[in-house]
């Protein structure tokens, strides 16, 4: 297996998940919570706030695992935002808000410093890095022949390291990174990004190599700290005979040739490539401004 394609495998997995791990916050939570929380829990909590107790009615309720405990933790003070419910469990061990088992932990004590700082950790939200890409051409559902652009643009707080394209599946290159883009830096969706002003790829590259039919470019952006994010289009590809005409000259478009006006559309009919008769479509395109070929029978 290449290289190359041991990334491609390592990025599915990324897609998927959504993270390599779990955020640094996240786990200081659950390892403060193991070594200084859940033995409260045990000696003075479990009795009622467990299934079938005083307080088994409510979401919190605890096991033996202190993993488990701090995930019945986490989903409680978090929803239905990061530490919203907090204080709502400060109050009730100091034997506020009604709670049914009065006292359990006094403020200013050891304990409830403990709990304290837990609920601090816990309420914590790791920022995640920014990180963008766009594929402008060819734009999904669009129909290309011959030489046209590739290009989009690619953004992030951390930087980007560089730009990947696959072809059907397969890496083909890295994209030449670093075009000026001031109107990428001018949206308020990249605002205040460095670097946004200079965030464009952009190469030509020759359609005809793909077969006819359906054909899918991926963007693969890769930032500075090792994170990824892909950009898919999906798209159609005509062409005529062979991947290269030669001579203009075999190129006729005489008495023979009909020519039909619709809407945006071009429709010239028996235009003769090389002494092969061809009906062309061209359409305008407004990604590109110009007419291209749409439909080649």
């Amino acid at each position: 297996m290449t290289g190359k394609s041991c990334q491609r495998i390592l990025h599915v997995l990324v897609a998927w998940t959504g993270f390599w791990s779990v955020g640094t916050a996240a786990q200081d939570a659950q390892t403060y919570y193991i070594n200084n929380v859940d033995a409260i829990i045990q000696a003075k909590c479990i009795d009622c706030h467990v299934s079938g107790g005083q307080a088994g009615s409510t979401s919190l309720r605890f096991t033996s695992s202190a993993s488990g405990n701090h995930g019945v933790f986490d989903a409680f003070v978090n929803t239905p935002n990061p530490g919203s419910r907090a204080d709502t469990v400060l109050t009730k061990i100091r034997g506020g808000a009604g709670h049914g088992g009065g006292i359990q932990v006094s403020e200013g004590s050891g304990d409830y410093d403990k709990f304290s700082q837990y609920m601090n950790l816990l309420s914590q939200t790791e920022e995640q890095p920014f990180l963008e890409v766009r594929i402008e051409e060819p734009l999904a559902g669009d129909v290309l022949s011959g030489t046209g652009n590739l290009r989009g643009f690619a953004v992030a707080s951390e930087g980007i390291d560089r730009v990947e394209i696959w072809m059907n599946g397969q890496y083909k290159f890295d994209a030449p990174y670093g075009g000026s883009r001031d109107d990428v830096a001018a949206s308020p969706d990249y605002s205040g990004i460095e670097g946004a002003n200079f965030s464009g790829y952009s190469l030509a590259w020759s359609y005809t190599l793909f077969n006819i039919g359906a054909n899918t470019i991926e963007a693969i952006a890769y930032d500075n700290v090792g994170n990824s994010t892909t950009a898919t289009s999906v798209f159609d590809v005509v062409k005529f005979h062979k991947e290269w005409i030669p001579d203009p000259d075999t190129v006729q478009l005489d008495q023979s040739s009909t020519c039909l006006l619709e809407g945006n559309e071009i429709t010239i009919l028996d235009a003769l490539i090389e002494d092969r008769a061809y009906d062309i479509t061209l359409t305008w395109k407004t990604d590109s401004q110009n007419f291209g070929i749409t439909e080649v029978r």
